[in-house]
């Protein structure tokens, strides 16, 4: 049985590499200097991931704006025909 050295020099490179991805070296945190073992470790604001706020596109602002003019005629119409029945009941009421 011969093996030639080159080879397993690789072999054992592969394998310490593929080791190393596996398990993630955790190092344990000692007791903090306040004592208070209770609370949790903080992050650097930088480090928190953020995510990126969604744009509308202008077609579908003009869309919503045009929408929202529509409701707001169409109640304030509503609402005038209504008044205008209950002055016309007041009249007929009076006279």
């Amino acid at each position: 049985m011969v093996i030639n050295i080159e080879e397993q020099g690789q072999e054992t490179k592969r394998n310490v590499k593929n080791a190393v991805k596996k398990k993630p070296i955790s190092i344990p945190k000692g007791k903090p200097k306040s004592g208070r073992i209770w609370k949790s470790e903080r992050t650097k604001f930088s480090s928190n991931i953020k995510t990126r706020s969604i744009h509308m596109t202008f077609e579908k602002k003009r869309a919503l704006k045009e929408q929202l003019k529509y409701i707001t005629n169409l109640s304030n119409t509503i609402k005038r025909v209504q008044q205008e029945e209950e002055e016309r009941r007041e009249r007929k009421k009076k006279g």
